[in-house]
């Protein structure tokens, strides 16, 4: 829909699995730029005139719209790195990257999928251009060595995508004697944020993007209880998650002049659903699994904060659209309070593992 003021809208998959998204762009051009990076499963169906443009690409004889690489055209090759960058919308955007030109480095726990990713990546000639470190980034210490391995091989790192999170029905410790879900949706993400600002410095546009659920009131947050060693809910865990995570753009655009942050809640995804389900929970994600709308559709928004990072230090989105981060819920002394929490939290595990900053 072009020149259209209205949201997305997913209509139901067929028996096949496909589905219709009704899509809303300011121009033609616009329309071009982002349809091009759901890759060859998407097909344009109307405007008639934008579907002939995309077919009659010169790439389009390969894959349907796959985007043309980078390179050609004085086009920068980026470097991007994705945690859960093998499954659900970690996975689909490192693929649309690697097709159309762009280095990524996927960091993910399972070897095998990790082997697999980048079995498909050299099959479609993009081998040279893709990195997988395997990393539990529930644990500290594998997130830190994750971040340095990053560090090792990268001169600069133009965008880091956070992507990783798992559910639990039932409150879970890692090995390190962390709760689950406050070591990998909000402990990796503040590892490898800091670690890899060095990297993310070098880059001439370097951005942040952290795909996590921004706008939920700071109430949800129990800050005598970060761990949720009572009263545990899966679902609460993972809210008090995305608001730390908003906190964490607080307070990382603050200490980071110059590298962008932009959280982002993509709405209801058919990701890859990883994690550990009572009877009730599962039966909840099987119906998601059903009516919610492709990974591919999450990818849109982080690739353009990718190639145009906002020019504020801060961004939210929920479902692309913009919400305000200077109320109460983005309070900088909150953000503060669980800055100086994170360090002391960090700081009780060995000195190896918490290299708090």
């Amino acid at each position: 829909m072009l020149g259209h003021p209205g949201r997305p809208v997913a209509g139901e998959p067929d028996a096949e699995g496909r589905q219709i998204l009704v899509l809303p762009f300011d121009s033609l051009d616009a329309a071009r730029r982002r349809l091009l990076a759901f890759g060859p499963d998407a097909e344009v169906l109307a405007p008639a005139s934008l579907r002939h443009d995309l077919l009659a690409a010169p790439w389009g004889v390969v894959a349907r719209y796959g985007p043309p690489p980078r390179g050609h055209a004085g086009e920068r090759v980026r470097t991007v790195v994705i945690t859960g960058g093998t499954d659900g919308i970690g996975r689909a955007l490192a693929d649309t990257l690697l097709r159309r030109g762009d280095r990524v480095v996927a960091i993910a726990r399972d070897p095998r999928k990790g082997r697999a990713w980048l079995e498909r990546a050299a099959a479609t000639g993009a081998g040279d251009r893709a990195r997988f470190v395997a990393a539990d980034l529930s644990l500290v210490t594998e997130a830190n060595r994750a971040g340095t391995a990053v560090m090792a091989e990268a001169g600069a790192v133009d965008a880091l995508v956070l992507c990783a999170r798992r559910y639990r029905s039932a409150r879970t410790e890692t090995a390190e004697g962390v709760e689950e879900n406050f070591a990998l949706f909000y402990l990796s993400r503040y590892l490898l944020g800091h670690g890899l600002a060095p990297a993310l410095a070098r880059a001439p546009d370097p951005v942040v993007v952290n795909v996590a659920g921004p706008g939920a009131p700071l109430d949800v947050v129990r800050w005598r209880d970060l761990e949720l060693r009572r009263d545990y809910h899966g679902g609460a865990a993972l809210g008090q998650g995305g608001k730390l995570n908003d906190l964490l753009g607080v307070a990382f655009a603050q200490r980071y002049a110059g590298i962008a942050y932009v959280l982002v809640h993509p709405g209801v995804t058919a990701t890859g659903f990883c994690g550990t389900y009572d009877a009730e929970t599962l039966a909840h994600v099987e119906t998601m699994r059903r009516t919610a709308k492709p990974a591919a559709a999450a990818v849109p928004p982080i690739l353009a904060a990718i190639d145009a990072p906002p020019a504020e230090p801060l961004t939210a989105l929920v479902e692309g659209r913009r919400i305000a981060v200077d109320g109460p819920d983005f309070d900088p002394g909150a953000a503060a309070r669980l800055w100086a929490l994170t360090k002391d939290r960090l700081g009780s595990l060995a000195p190896h593992e918490g290299r708090p900053r």
